[in-house]
């Protein structure tokens, strides 16, 4: 398996977003992906489901220390 669907659904995600969000999204990228070329995921719904659940809290994060 490669983690190339992990790439592709993260350069779809990442357009719009906030610098600090691309950077966010930039280091989970590199964290899972590591994560999925070790075989730490049992398949890739899994590693998805990862990516998807740290994507969006580092998102709230973000949104939530904005400033006023």
């Amino acid at each position: 398996m490669t983690s190339g669907f992990l790439t592709t659904w993260l350069s779809s995600f990442e357009r719009g977003k906030s610098a600090a969000c691309g950077r966010s999204i930039h280091q989970i990228s590199t964290l899972v992906v590591g994560r999925f070329g070790l075989g730490k995921y049992p398949s890739q719904v899994e590693a998805e489901l990862e990516l998807r659940k740290l994507v969006n809290e580092a998102i709230l994060r973000i949104g939530n220390n904005a400033p006023a």
